[in-house]
C-alpha cells in the first residue's frame, strides 16, 4: 500500500516536472487579448497561479471541482454511492496532496513567471470548456512558454472550476492528469482496498509528508 501511495505523490511532482525548462514548449501561439467569456472562464486559473505564487494554498484549492475530480476517478455510479462526508474526505485528502506535494514546486517555478495567455475556450462533452493557458516563464537567457490545457465544469452561481488539466504535447495525444492518476493508482488501490483502504493510505501519506 505505501509504494501507491509513494507513487501518487512522485505522480504529482511528474506533473510540476512538466513545467521545468526541457519541456517548455517556445512560440506557443496565443492572443494577449481575450474575449469577455475568456475572461469569465480563465479566473479559476488565474487565482489557482495566483495563489499558488504567493502562498495562499487554501484559495488555490477553491479553483477545483473536487466533486467533477470525484467522479472522474470513481466513476458516477461508484462515486454517488458515497455518502457526502466520505466524498468530502476524499476531495480533502486529494486536496491535501495538491498542497504538500505539488505547490511548494509550483511556487518555485513561477517565480519567473512572466504572463499568461489565453487561447478561447472550446465546448466539450457534458457542457465542460477547454481552455488553454500558455504559461510564459522569463529566464536570465531566454522567454519559455508551456501550454497547458484546463478542463473547467460550470457551476450552480455562474462561474467555472477546474476538473482536469494536462500539458499539452507536441505530436502526441495528451493524456490528462486525472486520467493517469486514475489508471497508475486510485483504480488498482481502490480495487485491492476499496474505499476505506485508498483513503486511510492517503490519510496517512499526508501526514508524513506533512512532517517533513
Amino acid at each position: 500500500m505505501r509504494l501507491y501511495i509513494l507513487s501518487l505523490s512522485l505522480g504529482l511532482l511528474s506533473v510540476c516536472a512538466s513545467l521545468t525548462p526541457s519541456t517548455l514548449v517556445a512560440h506557443a501561439s496565443a492572443s494577449p487579448k481575450t474575449s469577455p467569456k475568456t475572461s469569465k472562464v480563465s479566473r479559476p486559473i488565474k487565482r489557482l497561479i495566483n495563489a499558488i505564487r504567493y502562498e495562499k494554498d487554501a484559495l488555490a484549492l477553491k479553483s477545483f471541482d473536487g466533486q467533477a475530480q470525484g467522479r472522474s476517478l470513481f466513476g458516477a455510479e461508484v462515486w454517488a454511492q458515497q455518502p457526502a462526508e466520505q466524498q468530502a474526505r476524499f476531495i480533502k485528502v486529494l486536496h491535501d496532496f495538491f498542497s504538500v506535494v505539488a505547490f511548494p514546486k509550483l511556487r518555485k517555478d513561477f517565480e519567473h513567471l512572466e504572463t499568461i495567455l489565453y487561447a478561447e475556450p472550446t465546448e466539450q462533452a457534458e457542457g465542460a470548456l477547454k481552455l488553454r493557458a500558455t504559461i510564459v516563464v522569463l529566464h536570465a537567457l531566454k522567454k519559455d512558454e508551456v501550454p497547458v490545457d484546463f478542463l473547467l465544469k460550470a457551476q450552480k452561481d455562474g462561474g467555472w472550476l477546474i476538473s482536469d488539466f494536462w500539458i499539452a504535447p507536441s505530436g502526441e495525444a495528451p493524456v490528462s492528469f486525472l486520467s493517469r492518476l486514475k489508471k497508475d493508482q486510485v483504480a488498482p488501490l481502490f480495487a485491492k482496498k476499496g474505499w476505506e483502504g485508498l483513503l486511510s493510505a492517503m490519510e496517512t501519506r499526508v501526514a508524513e509528508l506533512k512532517k517533513r
